[in-house]
């Protein structure tokens, strides 16, 4: 199984049409919706759902090694590693034992703070689009120089 709709061609298209700060908050709305969706499917459906995802080993051995008391600290600085395989994340954290209050504060302590930034650059990047290109292509342009004439080969 997967993402009904995956979430950055919707990121990308909402930052291109959005004010910047609409676009965070409704994607960080959806994200959140969708990982609270995960999370209670894996509570409902224990490991029958999430076999499907992501390997229960690790879960399972995740979950023996990391003490109750740490395990919220441990699961915010997981998901700031692990932001591309947030799906996985979320179907795996729902199988340990915590909270749901907890699980909530680290959407809004990892995954607000990331869509602030994330939006807000890339609404700049859009609106100095043409400039950055340029930019970068002298960039691989001088990089493509220094290579050719240092080289040794």
């Amino acid at each position: 199984m997967a993402a009904t709709l995956p979430g950055m061609p919707v990121a990308l298209a909402s930052m291109t049409l959005l004010p910047w700060w609409q676009a965070a908050l409704y994607n960080f709305v959806g994200s959140a919706a969708g990982a609270v969706c995960a999370f209670f499917i894996a509570r409902r459906f224990r490991v029958r759902a999430v076999a499907y995802f992501t390997p229960l080993q690790k879960i399972l051995e995740w979950q023996r090694i990391v003490s109750a008391r740490r395990q919220f600290w441990t699961f915010v600085a997981f998901r700031f590693v692990s932001f591309v395989a947030f799906d996985f994340v979320v179907y795996a954290i729902g199988l340990t034992s915590i909270s749901f209050r907890k699980f909530v504060a680290t959407l809004l302590i990892v995954d607000l703070p990331v869509a602030i930034v994330f939006f807000y650059i890339g609404g700049i990047a859009l609106g100095y689009g043409i400039y950055i290109f340029i930019a970068f292509m002298l960039l691989l342009f001088l990089s493509g120089l220094i290579l050719r004439y240092k080289s040794p080969f």
